[in-house]
Order: C-alpha cells, then sequence, then structure tokens
C-alpha cells in the first residue's frame, strides 16, 4: 500500500515539474504495518494467532 501511494505521488511530481522521481520503500516496516494486528494480539493474549490460509480475508494483498 505505501509503494503504491508513493508511485502515484511520484507520477504526480512528475507530471507537475516534469522531472522524475527515485521511489524507495522499506520492506521492514510495511511488514511490521500489515502484521501490527497479530502482533497485539500476540502480545495481549500471550498465544500465537493460529495460521491463516489463503481464503481469509485478512491477507488482502
Amino acid at each position: 500500500m505505501f509503494g503504491a501511494i508513493a508511485i502515484l505521488a511520484a507520477l504526480q511530481e512528475r507530471r507537475v515539474t516534469k522531472r522524475g522521481q527515485k521511489v524507495t520503500s522499506a520492506l521492514y516496516e510495511n511488514v511490521v504495518y500489515l502484521m501490527g494486528q497479530h502482533m497485539a494480539q500476540t502480545a495481549t493474549t500471550g498465544s500465537p494467532p493460529p495460521p491463516m490460509s489463503v481464503r481469509v480475508a485478512a491477507w488482502a494483498v
């Protein structure tokens, strides 16, 4: 999600200024954002969340 927003912002900047942009994305921060609810559940309950199958909508990526 962050990468898509960065790309859209870079495209808009290119359209306005006629200059390209370099887009970088940190993998760790993106994964922590996606896993935040599961990490909070583990920290609160003390037990890990159950494995998720490919049919679970929580993995909407």
